[in-house]
């Protein structure tokens, strides 16, 4: 039987609906994997974050304010040269890593900006790290002090040692740092620190106590100790990079509002 013209445009627009219908179910049936895939992108872009180990995440967390903590409470204890030579160095050793960030420039990783476990994001260079060069020192200066001292004085640096590796990974994994720059800090923290405590033996506790900062006992006196206190708190606040993130956002503003008048 022939068909009319109308019966073939029936047919023909049939067609055409079944395959835009075929078309239709296909793509609600691909959507829960793309979703499923882009769902897997964002879970592996903060990887670090979700799937850090929560004893990583205490102390990487803690650290800046644990170490602060018990520094302040053996210095308070001590109040002797050793001891206020240790602070010294401390505070030299830091503010050499920030001299050598300005000089090398070297930007953090990728990814810091997703981190969830950065709330105060550091907008400084990140080689070498800051906190691996205080380690480094902290850790080295200690082991340096106390294993002379008694007969089981070395295994003092088994704790130090899986602390400050434990802190590393931690800022590693929430991408404030690459493994370059850690280990970098440590070198150079280390190192600085082996040299201070050979200074502080020949000539800085003498020197301390000739221009009288330590007394006739050779031990600091208890007003001295608010020093200490101010640049802990310092430190652990995070100020300088309070100030350094609140500088940037002035001048984004600033550079913002004169484009805007410009227009």
């Amino acid at each position: 039987m022939n068909e009319g013209p109308r019966q073939r445009r029936r047919r023909h627009d049939k067609g055409d609906t079944s395959k835009v219908t075929t078309a239709a179910m296909s793509a609600s049936e691909n959507e829960p994997n793309n979703k499923e895939n882009d769902n897997g992108n964002a879970d592996n872009d903060n990887d670090g974050d979700s799937n850090m180990n929560p004893i990583v995440a205490l102390i990487g967390g803690t650290t800046s304010a644990v170490v602060a903590a018990i520094f302040y409470a053996v210095l308070a204890w001590k109040r002797d040269g050793i001891m206020v030579a240790f602070f010294l160095g401390s505070i030299a050793n830091a503010v050499m890593s920030k001299v050598l960030k300005k000089l090398i420039a070297q930007t953090r990783p990728e990814g810091l900006d997703l981190s969830t476990k950065v709330r105060l994001k550091p907008s400084d260079g990140g080689m070498p790290s800051s906190h691996a060069m205080s380690l480094g020192f902290i850790g080295t200066f200690t082991i340096l002090n106390l294993a002379p001292a008694t007969a089981y004085g070395w295994c003092v640096s088994i704790p130090i040692v899986a602390f400050s590796m434990t802190s590393l990974i931690y800022r590693v994994q929430v991408k404030l740092h690459t493994w370059e720059q850690v280990v970098v800090g440590l070198i150079f923290g280390s190192s600085n620190a082996y040299l201070f405590q050979t200074f502080a033996e020949q000539d800085l506790i003498a020197w301390l106590q000739s221009h009288y900062i330590l007394n006739n006992q050779g031990l600091l006196p208890l007003p001295l100790l608010i020093v200490p206190a101010v640049v802990g708190a310092l430190i652990v606040g995070s100020v300088e990079r309070r100030l350094s993130n609140w500088t940037n956002r002035r001048k984004k503003e600033g550079a913002n509002a004169s484009g805007s008048s410009s227009l």
